[in-house]
């Protein structure tokens, strides 16, 4: 009898425990929804906070790797599509689900003097057409990335020897008091931490037809962590078939 009440208390104090982490969760992805909607004016500073003022130069860390037509799904204020668009103009388009973060993301580019091929739409049903971009980007994309349907999305859109370039998460090399608050906010807003690991984390998903393989881009005293994928052309495809 005993054991059984102390059974009944542990599951009742399991359940307890449960609900309040899922009301938890409930409320981190509320707050985050209003990052990008009603609050997204304050986006930029929230973003330089918690990266020690190396957020811009994170999400730029892609440059290198982007090439041909380029679609940014989740462009955000338009840090990246106003350097993609100064690098070649015309080139890049970008999407996203909110429209406070297009509204200004356009406004940047119309300050630089920029086309601004922007639109609001989601992931899971690109407006593009099938084979039309040579690299698509996300920067610390949202759980989208995640999405079977976003995948499939991506390989359509992609021309035969497409590129997907990724920025998944970012690590502060610095041992310091601001290092270690940062670090405390990412984690408990049930994020990735950013302090440095010993070992590079598995990649979390795989996409089909697509070779990926991680790397580390240094940003002052942080380093970036970028996933790449690679559609093979076709002729390889062809010539491995039996």
């Amino acid at each position: 009898m005993r054991h059984a009440r102390t059974s009944a208390r542990r599951t009742g104090a399991c359940l307890i425990l449960r609900g309040v982490l899922n009301a938890y969760r409930h409320v981190l992805g509320w707050a985050f929804e209003r990052l990008y909607r009603e609050f997204a004016w304050t986006y930029d500073g929230v973003a330089w906070v918690v990266s020690r003022g190396l957020w811009r130069r994170w999400v730029l860390t892609v440059l290198p790797h982007v090439r041909g037509r380029v679609l940014e799904l989740g462009s955000g204020p338009g840090h990246l599509q106003r350097a993609l668009q100064q690098r070649s103009p015309g080139s890049a388009f970008g999407l996203d689900r909110s429209p406070f973060m297009i509204a200004q993301g356009a406004r940047r580019l119309r300050r630089s003097g920029l086309p601004a091929s922007l639109v609001r739409a989601s992931t899971q049903q690109l407006p593009l057409q099938s084979a039309s971009c040579d690299t698509v980007v996300a920067t610390f994309p949202a759980e989208y990335i995640f999405d079977s349907r976003t995948h499939a999305e991506i390989r359509r859109v992609l021309a035969p020897d497409g590129r997907l370039v990724l920025v998944l998460g970012a690590e502060l090399l610095g041992g310091g008091l601001p290092e270690r608050l940062i670090d405390l906010a990412y984690r408990l807003t049930l994020q990735r931490s950013t302090r440095p690991t010993a070992v590079d984390p598995p990649l979390p998903f795989m996409i089909a037809g697509m070779r990926l393989r991680a790397l580390w881009e240094s940003v002052g005293r942080s380093r970036v962590l970028l996933v790449i994928g690679e559609l093979e052309p076709l002729e390889d495809r062809d010539g491995a078939r039996p």
